[in-house]
């Protein structure tokens, strides 16, 4: 049944995945935490707002030229390959 989809299906039902198990992770850390935030050990977080600090990415931005961007990662892949 799944291979007679368009790929556009599956990248849906790929991404509804994804979503439900960073869910259940999301849902088994905050459970683990729980104990220690009810006893006032730790800040008390409501999970929905766990769930948005821990999922929302933190973007870095920099400064830096293409060029100087480039030069860095030459240096990485050289030190990589062990030159």
């Amino acid at each position: 049944m799944i291979i007679d989809l368009p790929i556009s299906a599956l990248a849906g039902f790929l991404n509804y995945a994804i979503e439900q198990e960073s869910e259940k992770i999301t849902w088994n850390l905050w459970k683990t935490l729980y104990p220690q935030m009810s006893m006032g050990i730790i800040k008390f977080i409501k999970f929905e707002d766990f769930k948005k600090q821990l999922l929302n990415p933190v973007y870095k931005y920099s400064q830096k030229t293409k060029a100087e961007i480039v030069d860095e990662m030459i240096g990485i892949v050289e030190t990589c390959r062990g030159r």
